[in-house]
């Protein structure tokens, strides 16, 4: 089952590494929350976020994003996919191009997290390094079947 966060409106959760240990995550129904989770994790599923931040140092396996708008996530995992949302940015590190369905004003960027045992997290999790390049701007697009370029996403520099 997992660690599950639910029904939280302006909070704070922080995780420490090995608090979690490879344990599957939950957030559900979070508005205007802070999470930050350093260390490994299993997958990670998110339902329903609303102005949300969160950072986790690394997946081992899938973060899967539902129905989520306005949320800024800093996240390493072997794949991302993205189901009906809106205005979210990602910083992100990914083993296979990020899914993106029935989404819309979605930017990636590539990971910029730093914290003193990130790459043993990395490497723990099958991650490789992060080095900026990488999987992680080969966005595929389930709704967009044209040559040009897709209007529901977009690729940022670092900076951002």
């Amino acid at each position: 089952a997992g660690e599950v966060f639910e029904g939280l409106r302006g909070e704070v959760v922080a995780r420490s590494a090995g608090e979690l240990a490879g344990e599957d995550v939950t957030l559900r129904d979070l508005e205007g929350c802070r999470v930050v989770l350093l260390g490994r994790i299993g997958a990670l599923h998110c339902h329903g976020l609303r102005a949300c931040e969160i950072v986790v140092g690394a997946v081992s396996s899938s973060a899967l994003l539902y129905h989520c708008a306005d949320c800024v996530l800093t996240l390493a995992a072997k794949q991302l996919r993205l189901h009906d949302s809106s205005q979210m940015l990602f910083h992100l590190h990914t083993l296979s191009g990020p899914v993106v369905e029935h989404c819309r004003r979605i930017a990636f960027a590539p990971l910029d997290l730093s914290f003193p045992s990130a790459a043993a997290h990395l490497a723990e999790a099958g991650l490789g390094v992060a080095t900026g390049h990488g999987a992680w701007s080969d966005v595929q697009d389930f709704n967009w079947h044209r040559r040009q370029a897709s209007p529901n996403w977009c690729l940022l520099p670092a900076e951002f």
